[in-house]
This record gives C-alpha cells, sequence and structure tokens, in this order.
C-alpha cells in the first residue's frame, strides 16, 4: 500500500472511531445501553444503514428514530454501530467467562 491510501484507511478508521464516541456522548448510548440489545439490534441497525435500500425490516426499533443521511454518513454510522455489536459481544463473553 501507498502511504496516501494507508493515510486515508486512518482516517476512515478515525472517523468510525468517532463517530461511535458521539454515539456515546451526545446519544447518550452507554455500554450498560448497548448490553440491553441482546437479540443484534445494534448489528441489525448497522445492517439497515449500510443497505443501499434501507429496507425496513431490518430496522430493529421504532420508525420515528430513523435518520435519513448521505450514503457516505449512513456507512460510518453502520461502522459505528458493528463496533458497538463487537463490544457489546466482547463485554457479554468476558462476564460469561468471569462466572
Amino acid at each position: 500500500m501507498s502511504e496516501q491510501t494507508d493515510a486515508i484507511d486512518v482516517t476512515v478508521c478515525e472517523e468510525i472511531k468517532a463517530e461511535r464516541v458521539r454515539q456515546q456522548r451526545e446519544e447518550r448510548w452507554s455500554h450498560e445501553h448497548d448490553d440491553l440489545h441482546e437479540r443484534g439490534e445494534l448489528a441489525d441497525a448497522a445492517a439497515f444503514y449500510a443497505s443501499v435500500r434501507n429496507i425496513a425490516d431490518l430496522w430493529p426499533w421504532d420508525v420515528d428514530f430513523i435518520r435519513k443521511h448521505p450514503r457516505r454518513r449512513q456507512l460510518v454510522i453502520a461502522a459505528a454501530l458493528i463496533v458497538a455489536e463487537i463490544e457489546r459481544i466482547d463485554r457479554a463473553e468476558k462476564e460469561h467467562d468471569d462466572e
């Protein structure tokens, strides 16, 4: 990879991280809140935002919570929601291992 490509990849990863932090700070979606979504709701919401068709059946919550964004922004949100789901799974596995 070229240095320019590496820089772009880091920028995108930083943008996803910043969106995850925004979700936690501005939307107040805490780890405790995320941990309540044990049925894959975070992953479903990510799939909804990632889909080019915005398939309503994928949206796990009330439709009033759906927000339209430009395509690229939706993908960043989707990626941050995937991170949230991975973090939730990791916490659940750690809690299970600690028992």
